[in-house]
């Protein structure tokens, strides 16, 4: 390398550019630029070094120049989005606190400067403080009974530095009250002193305003929880009990307490918790249909009730937990039902009962009567005078027989006069302990004083006589009887709803015996016609039903209470009446009457026809008949003049014996008139039988009362 060439490559080093390595290693290729002079190209050089050096520098500080640049604009970017960001948020904030109906406040306490930050609506309530204004101002509008709290959390803020949330009202003038919740935080300085509090303020009016119709609603449904007849209970999916209502207390006797601690199975009637539980199941499954239906529980006490129960499914969120039912107590309405049903068959039996007497009077009648007249014609053998004897006898004990079945259906005629039931009872005593026997001690307890009632005489001792063999044959190995007779005043009804004995005055018959007393299922049905517990041949089911009959008939009431093991007591109900009404009285009558008059007779049964013409016959009248009402008009029509009485059976083809009578006295006939009937309840004694010149003729009749009843009517007595 040549003296020149070092400090070429020396300065190409300085400024950092790379040389050619020939030129570096000295070679011979460079001899010319020696020649050329060592000063003008060392100029050269170096400019040219120092030219790339410069290019270089510059593409470099180019490259940087240009990468902050793109910086900057990134972070232009940036800061533009996280304003627009910014904006949005504080857009969404205040849209937010607009539509929460929320403010922020500040509190300097030093400078005791407030400050309200949010857009007011007009459901905010008042106008905050104007901006820079004392607390003070802030509180004035604060209702008197809410600004001790509200001063005393701010307070705490102040002292403690504590975090704090209160409610309270808000009072301006003209304006309903509203609601305010706030919450704050306080905000200490370097030194860890409040100096300023921080908080939101929210209306919360209508917030209230729903609390205060649920709380309202809770106290109505609770009240009606509580205060509902039918019992309203609420239990989960395995049957626990979770609430009752007091209705359910009153029921079932067992108190809130003690029923949270029962299951359902522990209540309903063992035999019918499958039921329970089926229609439980049903609901759950999803089946949508009224779910009704009658369940048997067992109260606290032991017996049972039986309720007609609806239930629901208790869902939260969507998940069935529990079952919410109502439940009534049917239990007397039940009985009601069954009591409507035997008083149904009774009356549908008493209705046969009738019919079937009614007819049976007029066979009766006919049996009777011709016995009569056998033994009225020429003188039998010894023999056949005695079956005479027995087929009267035998028809005499049948019409007692059908009188017990009209007294049943409450078809029998009673003759109601006033009557004291002390007597009545004092003068059949003797007659009544003859025919229950010595071995049963019969005591009669008459209180003084004892109103009169209106009733037949007769019909009270067949009660009497009725309620007394019933006491006697529960006693079969003897015992006591104790029949009593006084007065009672009810102020309100007592009984049954279905049929309560009215208030009233009454003269009461009571048979109290001490006997095994009875099972419930037999006294339900104890009144049921043909009804009895005696073996097959020892009774007819009658004794009680006439009973019932009777007093039913007399406007009375009877009841019974019995227990196995506790003996039994009838109670008979009599209206009593304030004073004696007149007593009907009749003059003698002899044996058989006989008489000359002319009597149409119209009878629709042909054996009693014919049996009543005989008898009439043979006790010296003319007799005229007629089939039915129709054909004894036209007799009468014919020969008005020479008829002096009509005999009329009331019920008959084509016209009965009131039309034949309405048509005779519409004519202007005067005409004496008896009717005959098999029971009263064809027509009511006052009806016709009151009438002036009519008289009524009770089946079965003999020939002695037929005889004896024309005589009286023919002749005006009694009348």
């Amino acid at each position: 390398m040549s003296p020149l060439q070092y400090p070429l490559v020396g300065l190409a080093h300085a400024i950092g550019i790379a040389l050619p390595t020939s030129l570096e290693a000295g070679a011979p290729g460079l001899a010319w630029v020696t020649e050329l002079g060592t000063g003008a190209l060392a100029v050269t050089i170096v400019t040219l070094l120092w030219t790339l050096r410069l290019r270089r520098l510059v593409r470099e500080r180019t490259a940087e120049l240009e990468a902050k640049n793109a910086q900057l604009e990134r972070e232009s970017a940036d800061r533009r989005h996280a304003l627009e960001t910014l904006q949005v948020t504080e857009s969404r904030l205040r849209m937010a606190m607009e539509a929460a109906q929320l403010r922020t406040w500040h509190w300097d306490i030093a400078a005791d400067r407030f400050e309200v930050v949010g857009e007011r609506t007009p459901e905010m309530g008042p106008m905050p403080p104007a901006a820079g204004s004392a607390m003070a101002a802030f509180l004035e509008p604060v209702h008197p009974d809410d600004i001790g709290a509200v001063h005393h959390a701010l307070r705490r803020a102040i002292d403690a530095g504590d975090p704090f949330s209160l409610q309270f009202r808000v009072v301006v003038p003209g304006a309903p009250v509203r609601w305010k919740v706030t919450r704050g935080c306080a905000v200490r300085d370097a030194r860890g002193v409040v100096t300023s509090l921080v908080g939101v303020v929210l209306d919360v009016t209508e917030r209230m305003r729903s609390l205060e119709e649920l709380r309202r609603s809770e106290e109505r449904y609770r009240e009606l929880f509580e205060n509902a007849n039918d019992i309203v209970y609420t239990h989960d999916l395995a049957g626990r009990f979770t609430s009752i209502n007091k209705a359910a207390e009153r029921v079932l006797g067992y108190s809130s307490a003690e029923v949270l601690q029962l299951n359902v199975r522990d209540v309903v009637a063992p035999e019918q918790v499958e039921i329970a539980e089926r229609n439980v199941a049903r609901k759950v499954a999803g089946d949508a249909s009224r779910t009704e239906y009658e369940l048997d529980v067992r109260a606290k006490a032991g017996h049972r009730i039986t309720l007609e129960v609806n239930t629901r499914l208790i869902a939260h969120d969507g998940t069935i937990v529990g079952v919410q039912g109502i439940a009534r107590d049917v239990t007397e309405r039940k009985r009601l039902e069954w009591q409507l049903g035997q008083s149904q068959k009774m009356e549908a039996v008493g209705q046969l009962a009738g019919g079937i007497a009614h007819d049976f009077n007029n066979l009766l009648t006919a049996i009777l009567g011709n016995a009569q007249l056998a033994q009225l014609g020429e003188p039998a053998s010894g023999e056949l005078r005695e079956c005479l004897s027995e087929i009267a006898g035998a028809s005499q004990r049948a019409a007692a027989l059908t009188r017990q079945l009209l007294v049943f259906s409450r078809q029998e005629q009673i003759d109601r006069r006033p009557v004291f039931l002390s007597e009545t009872l004092g003068d059949f005593m003797k007659m009544l302990r003859r025919i229950i026997g010595e071995h049963i001690d019969v005591r009669l307890a008459l209180a003084p004083n004892v109103p009169p009632v209106l009733a037949d005489p007769a019909q009270i001792e067949q009660v009497a006589l009725n309620l007394a063999v019933n006491a006697r044959d529960a006693m079969p190995h003897g015992g006591r009887l104790l029949i009593e007779v006084d007065q009672v005043t009810l102020d309100e009804p007592l009984g049954p709803a279905a049929s309560p004995v009215p208030a009233g005055r009454y003269a009461r018959l009571r048979f109290t015996d001490t006997g095994p007393g009875i099972q419930p299922d037999v006294r339900q049905r104890i009144f049921e016609p043909f009804f009895t517990t005696k073996p097959v041949g020892e009774g007819t089911g009658l004794g009680l039903a006439v009973v019932y009959g009777i007093v039913r008939q007399h406007d009375g009431f009877i009841d019974v209470a019995s227990a196995p093991g506790e003996g039994t007591r009838f109670t008979v109900y009599l209206p009593a009446i304030e004073a004696e009404l007149p007593a009907r009285t009749h003059a003698p009558q002899p044996s058989v009457a006989c008489g000359r008059e002319t009597i149409l007779v119209a009878e629709d049964e042909d054996a009693l026809r014919r049996l009543t013409e005989r008898l009439l016959t043979g006790l010296g009248y003319t007799v005229l008949v007629a089939d039915d009402g129709a054909q004894a008009l036209e007799i009468f029509a014919q020969r008005s003049a020479e008829i002096d009485l009509l005999l009329l059976d009331i019920v008959m083809p084509r016209k009965g014996g009131r039309d034949v009578y309405a048509a005779v006295r519409a004519a202007g006939s005067e005409v004496p008139v008896v009717f005959m009937t098999g029971y009263s309840a064809e027509v009511a004694p006052h009806e016709l039988g009151a009438e002036r010149g009519c008289r009524m003729l009770y089946k079965p009749y003999d020939l002695d009362a037929l005889a004896n009843v024309i005589r009286d009517v023919l002749e005006g007595a009694g009348v």
